[in-house]
This record gives structure tokens, sequence and C-alpha cells, in this order.
């Protein structure tokens, strides 16, 4: 575990007042995650100093590392806030965040902003959501403030070789050393069985901020019955708990946002073209963070299925059959 460096971002200076100097698609990150920084400074007293904010589609911020607020704009229908379909009323949306007793008086302050976009749909003409902004929309810090600057920081996809090789995680902020959790007992899983915490998960506050964490698994043998030598897999799921938002890679490739606060999705599909052969290790990177105080739970598990319904069998349904007691995972 460790915390995700802000500080090592390559940040970029902007115009808060520019719609094509603040929207995020324009910078390129098309990833889904951007990155928002603004310095200011304050007076020995310091008024009611608060932040308007309006992003889209889903907002964290935190002053001097200390949780501030966050906010989800996204609806349904269309006409609304972070609507899907046609054109985002973007003059809606907006919420005040109050800072005065987040500041650190007669010094310079930060604030830091994490922005995520759920995606764009493609749709006819005037109905083209690609066509609506992302990241922050307008941004004004009232209260008294001098020396305000914006930056903003993220991964510019039309650099990458493969546009859809990242989450929008920026890898500079990645970097550092690791502080380890503790290992899994044999024949355990998850953070539940590989921490101090117990099987109650990871504990997790706002003020963590973005917190990075490292597992490892090593592949399963082949199913019983099949031979050593057997390419005959049991199928993986990655399984996430907790009201939190993770965004997680299994050997470097991104394929789990989880919302576990807002989305039903518990359960992500390993393909097996991305696990390694059995006996080798695999990673799981999750970049997190919580709004609430919560716990984290995670775990490699079979994904098992009822042949009857096409529903996913309970753990406490799949035993033994597919070998899975050896799976470890290791913080």
């Amino acid at each position: 575990r460790k915390p995700f460096d802000w500080g090592s971002l390559k940040w970029t200076p902007i115009d808060i007042k520019s719609a094509d100097d603040r929207d995020s698609l324009y910078k390129g990150f098309n990833g889904g995650l951007s990155w928002y920084r603004a310095t200011f400074t304050v007076p020995a007293r310091p008024g009611n100093v608060r932040l308007k904010l309006n992003a889209r589609h889903r907002v964290a911020l935190w002053c001097n590392g200390r949780f501030a607020g966050a906010e989800t704009v996204y609806a349904s229908a269309m006409l609304k806030a972070g609507a899907p379909n046609g054109p985002d009323n973007t003059y809606l949306g907006a919420r005040t965040y109050p800072l005065r007793d987040l500041l650190l008086p007669g010094q310079a302050n930060e604030v830091r902003v994490l922005c995520q976009s759920f995606g764009q749909s493609r749709c006819p003409v005037i109905l083209d959501d690609a066509r609506n902004p992302r990241g922050v929309l307008s941004a004004k810090v009232k209260g008294g403030v001098e020396h305000l600057h914006w930056s903003v920081a993220g991964v510019d996809c039309k650099a990458l070789e493969n546009a859809f090789a990242t989450d929008g995680v920026p890898p500079e902020g990645t970097k550092g050393p690791w502080a380890p959790l503790g290992a899994a007992e044999p024949g355990k899983l998850g953070i539940a069985a590989a921490t101090p915490s117990g099987p109650e998960g990871l504990p997790l506050q706002p003020d963590d901020g973005v917190v990075l964490l490292r597992a490892t698994f090593r592949t399963p043998q082949p199913a019983k019955g099949f031979p050593a030598a057997s390419t005959c897999r049991a199928p993986l799921r990655l399984r996430l708990d907790g009201e939190c938002v993770a965004f997680g890679s299994l050997n470097g490739t991104p394929l789990a946002r989880y919302h576990g606060d807002l989305g039903p999705q518990h359960n992500f599909f390993l393909p097996d073209g991305l696990v390694k052969p059995p006996g080798e290790a695999n990673e799981v990177l999750l970049t997190v963070h919580t709004t609430k105080a919560t716990a984290l739970r995670c775990a490699v598990l079979p994904y098992e299925v009822d042949l009857r319904s096409g529903n996913m069998l309970p753990v406490e349904e799949g035993g033994d059959v597919l070998n899975m007691t050896s799976l470890t995972l290791d913080l």
C-alpha cells in the first residue's frame, strides 16, 4: 500500500475560465480520469473561503490533504445535468464546497480535484454525447484568496500506442516504495485474509485520499482430473466489496471500474489471455478512494455460474470442484 503521489504528476497550467483549456477531452485525457489542482494563499485570518465547482461526471476533492467533498452529476433523462443522450446543460450541476476549516492561515494552500468521466455515448447529430465536455466545467474560489493558479494532469491517450490501454491513472503518480500489509494465510483469499484488520477488510477513510494497493496471486493449477500440462483453466474473477471507488488492472491491463456506493457490479472477469500460466505470479493494482468511512474487501475467486439460470453462484456454493483452495492473494 502507498499513497498516490500527486506531486509527481506532469502538471499543465490552465485558464480555468477557458472552456477549451479546462476540458479534459481537449488534453487527450480520454481514459476516464482527469486530475486538477488549485493553489492559492489566504491571509492569517481567512474569510469564508469556498469553491463552487461543476464537473462531469463524478468528482472528489481534498484541501491540504483533507477530504472536502464529492459529487456525482449524471442523469438518464435528456436535458438534465450529466445526461448521456443529447446536449448536457452544463450550467446545471454545480455545488459549493466550504474550505475555511481546512485552510492553512497565512500560508499556501492546495485543492486537489479528481474527476471521472462515465464514458461517451455516440449518438446521431445533436444527440451525440461525444460533443459534451468532461472534467471541470467551471470553478470559482471565493472568499478572499490570492495568487490563485489552476493546473491539470492526466494520461494523454493520443501519445499511447494503444489508446485503450489506460485507466486514466498517470504512471508517474504510482512510483515510490510499497508498505507491506501482511501475508495471506494459506488457503485464504483476499484482503480480508491478508491484512491485520481481519475479515472486516481494509479500513479506508476519506482523508486517506487516493491510495494504491498492489496484490499478487499465483494462477491455480489445472482443475482436478486434468494433467498438469493441461491448458484447461478455471475461469477467474476479481471480487470487490466496500462503499468506495476503485480502478483495477491485471498485469498492467485495465479491467475494473468499481463504484461500491453506486453501481451493482462487484465481480470482474479476468480474461484468460491476461492471466499468466499456472504457478506464475499475477499482479492486481487498485487505485482507491472513498467518500465515507468503509472497508475494502478484495478476492480472486472462481467464475462459477448456475448452469440453469446463468447467474453467478454465491461463494459458499462454489465448493472445491475447481481446486481453488490453494489460491492466495498477498498484499
